[in-house]
């Protein structure tokens, strides 16, 4: 697909480029997700929830 397919390209899909990635999506912006790994991440890696991040989910 030609570069142009795409309104944004996120490099990384750890927490921050998936709530982006969402965040893009809803508002009808067209994503490519690139990450250098096939699968989800097992664990989680949050470290910290606070009202931003409330606000975000």
């Amino acid at each position: 697909m030609p570069a142009s397919a795409f309104d944004v390209a996120i490099v990384g899909m750890g927490p921050v480029g998936a709530v982006a990635a969402n965040l893009l999506g809803i508002r009808g912006l067209s994503t490519l997700i690139i990450d250098k790994e096939a699968d989800v991440h097992p664990l989680p890696r949050a470290i910290a929830f606070d009202h931003e991040a409330m606000r975000t989910m």
